[in-house]
């Protein structure tokens, strides 16, 4: 599909999504997760992380549930995500349980007058956290994002994001350091979505979720550079256009500086919330390399498809 056609098909979804009554988005994402959203690709990746990382046998009934609730929650979270963004009215962001929490952990941090970078995965609806941290802060909040395959997506999105008041900061630029450094300088919020594996496999080796792996280093370089707060903030699914805030500290100005220490307290502040949560954290990356002994352990391959299988089990 050309940008053009792409540019063109996103915003008449988000039309009649805006027009879509609100019961019908559950039955919708559910047909949408029956008719495999998600490449072929994607569901082996997740049914490989499952059966390793979580030990669910592929093709047993839990396997399968998860397998289908995680595919559900992303198409669901989406769509909620584009209607509110264009909806206000749909939900008011700082009525969110835990909206409370975070607008003093926002006031504390916006007090040290250095910046503050705030760490997130992708867990819940990380757009609408951007969101609810805007109404949170008292200043700017920029975000650090990766540029979709298409530049329509990527254009998108950048238009959603700023009605929200967030200001995009594209990975991949050379001027990436000096822009997230500049965001902290002006006192700024930095949002760093962190759970992907790092480009070129370089970052700091942490414990997540049982495994040992590379992780994003740049949020606990920035805060040891800076002697910054260090924040972690996650915005969790309850129900039908309902959600939860859930945020947490960790780092002060004058505490650690150590890379290593502070990647790992992120990696745990995430792991806590998929342990909770694991149909809302999305398990299709390829966060982890697993050898041939390990795949067989667990009766798969390297060429196995995990695309069978995938039915709504609720």
């Amino acid at each position: 599909m050309s940008d053009r056609a792409m540019g063109a098909f996103l915003y008449a979804a988000s039309w009649l999504l805006r027009l879509l009554p609100a019961a019908a988005f559950g039955p919708l994402a559910g047909l949408l997760a029956h008719c495999r959203w998600i490449t072929p690709r994607d569901v082996r990746l997740m049914r490989r992380n499952l059966a390793v990382v979580l030990g669910l046998p592929p093709g047993s009934p839990e396997a399968r549930d998860l397998e289908w609730r995680c595919v559900r929650h992303q198409i669901l979270a989406a769509l909620e995500t584009v209607r509110i963004s264009f909806d206000r009215e749909r939900l008011d962001v700082g009525t969110t349980e835990g909206f409370d929490d975070l607008r003093r952990l926002m006031a504390e941090v916006e007090g040290h007058g250095r910046g503050q970078v705030l760490v997130t995965a992708h867990l819940g609806a990380w757009e609408l956290l951007a969101q609810s941290t805007v109404r949170a802060a008292a200043l700017p909040v920029c975000a650090v994002a990766k540029p979709a395959r298409s530049a329509a997506t990527s254009l998108f999105v950048e238009r959603m994001r700023a009605r929200a008041g967030v200001r995009v900061i594209w990975s991949g630029r050379a001027s990436l350091l000096r822009d997230m450094l500049s965001c902290l300088r002006r006192r700024e919020t930095l949002i760093m979505v962190v759970d992907q594996r790092p480009d070129q496999r370089r970052g700091p080796e942490v414990d997540f979720l049982g495994r040992r792996t590379v992780f994003v280093g740049g949020p606990a370089a920035l805060a040891a550079k800076r002697d910054c707060p260090l924040i972690a903030a996650f915005c969790i699914r309850e129900g039908p256009f309902s959600y939860r805030l859930e945020s947490e500290m960790l780092r002060r100005p004058g505490g650690s500086r150590d890379p290593v220490e502070l990647s790992q307290r992120i990696a745990a502040a995430i792991e806590r919330r998929v342990r909770v949560q694991p149909e809302q954290w999305m398990w299709n990356y390829r966060r982890w390399n697993y050898d041939a002994e390990e795949l067989a352990a667990v009766g798969l391959g390297r060429t196995d498809s995990g695309a069978s299988g995938m039915r709504n089990s609720s």
